[in-house]
C-alpha cells in the first residue's frame, strides 16, 4: 500500500476505533510517539558527511568524482564515525537535493580507454576547461579523486 508503518498503524487504530469504539492506543498505553513518523535513516548523518566533505579537509577533496568513488568516501567517513552508511541511492539523493553537487551520467577517459556511461557527481557551474575534451577531463578527475582517496587509506 507504500504506506510507512507508521502510517499504517495510525490507519489500523482509526479503523479500530471507527468499528469497535475500542482506543488501542490508550488500552495498549502506546504513545502518540510509536505512530509519529520518523525520519529517514541516515539522513543527519549524511548532512553532516556533507559539511565535513565541502570543508578544506585535504584527506576528503570536494571536487568531480564518480558517484561510486564518493559514495567509497562515504563509507569510509561513517566508519570512521563509527555509524552505519545508508545505502547509496539515499547517500546520491541526498547529496543532490543539498544542492551541493549535480548528478550526471557521462562518459570518460584515461589513456585512450573510454568507461561509461557512469554517474558522476559535480560541484554547481563545473565544467571541462576550455579547448579540453569533456571525456579527458573526467578522466582527469577520476584519476585526482582516486588518488587522493588513496592517499587517505
Amino acid at each position: 500500500m507504500r504506506m510507512s508503518p507508521a502510517q499504517a498503524m495510525r490507519a489500523a487504530f482509526d479503523c479500530t476505533r471507527r468499528h469497535t469504539g475500542i482506543d488501542w492506543v490508550d488500552e495498549l498505553g502506546a504513545s502518540e510517539a510509536a505512530t509519529t513518523e520518523l525520519p529517514a535513516p541516515g539522513h543527519s548523518l549524511i548532512a553532516e558527511f556533507l559539511e565535513a566533505w565541502r570543508g578544506d579537509d585535504p584527506d576528503m577533496p570536494f571536487s568531480v568524482c564518480l558517484s561510486t568513488d564518493a559514495y567509497q568516501l562515504y563509507r569510509r567517513w561513517c566508519a570512521s564515525a563509527e555509524t552505519a552508511p545508508a545505502p547509496m541511492p539515499r547517500f546520491i539523493n541526498m547529496v543532490t537535493r543539498s544542492k551541493g553537487m549535480v548528478a550526471v551520467r557521462r562518459r570518460w577517459s584515461r589513456n585512450g580507454t573510454v568507461f561509461g556511461p557512469h554517474g558522476f557527481l559535480l560541484p554547481p557551474g563545473e565544467s571541462a576547461p576550455k579547448g579540453k575534451a569533456e571525456q579527458e577531463w573526467l578522466g582527469e578527475c577520476v584519476s585526482q579523486f582516486r588518488e587522493a582517496l588513496d592517499a587517505t587509506s
